[in-house]
């Protein structure tokens, strides 16, 4: 990503893995290919409110859920605590 709207330069060097080792082109034939794509990104409106109400319900849900898993658990500790309870009076 490009912090400015313009190119005034490109600078290519060719090298092996270690630098240090010059690359020889005599006598030889040879390419380079340089492809260049750019695209404008398409800026979304209302992306921020979109994102925030999508948060909102997401938590609603989670926040629902839990309250049902909660109201389950429930059920299942009082149903082992009658169960305790029976064999206690027994």
């Amino acid at each position: 990503m490009l912090g400015q709207n313009s190119i005034n330069s490109i600078d290519v060097n060719i090298t092996y893995q270690d630098e240090t080792e010059a690359v020889n082109f005599q006598r030889c034939d040879w390419e380079i290919n340089l492809i260049i794509s750019f695209y404008k990104i398409k800026e979304e409106k209302n992306i921020h409110h979109n994102t925030l109400h999508s948060e909102i319900i997401n938590k609603i849900e989670n926040m629902y859920k839990r309250g049902i898993q909660e109201e389950e658990d429930q059920l299942q500790l009082n149903k082992l605590i009658n169960n305790k309870m029976k064999e206690l009076k027994i």
